[in-house]
């Protein structure tokens, strides 16, 4: 089981409240503002850009302004973003980290 989201389903993998494992996967993948709070706020705001975003005629050209094209492979953009790493810059255009790796990720981190 992993935590995150399906079409408005947001699972949580409970293990995720132990701290050991937590820990574990923050250093691991490098999050380090990673709590279990924290990652259902992310798992929603994945769930609002379905509801609030995605068929929008009106917020749909504000967001890729904003964000960037989320049509853009997100396979890519996450093996990129745990080849690569994130920008060196990213701290001065992005709210964490994580936030480089894909606009859907960036929105979801803000």
């Amino acid at each position: 089981v992993m935590t995150g989201h399906a079409n408005g389903l947001i699972t949580v993998n409970v293990a995720e409240a132990d701290d050991d494992y937590r820990e574990k996967h923050r250093e691991g993948m490098r999050e380090p503002y990673r709590t279990v709070v924290g990652h259902i706020r992310h798992e929603i705001g994945h769930y609002y850009w379905n509801v609030l975003i995605r068929d929008s005629d009106v917020w749909l050209p504000r967001f890729r302004e904003l964000f960037g094209d989320e049509r853009a492979s997100y396979a890519d953009a996450l093996d990129r973003h745990y080849r690569q790493g994130p920008p060196a810059d990213w701290s001065n255009r992005f709210i964490s980290s994580y936030a480089t790796m894909h606009p859907w990720e960036d929105w979801a981190e803000t």
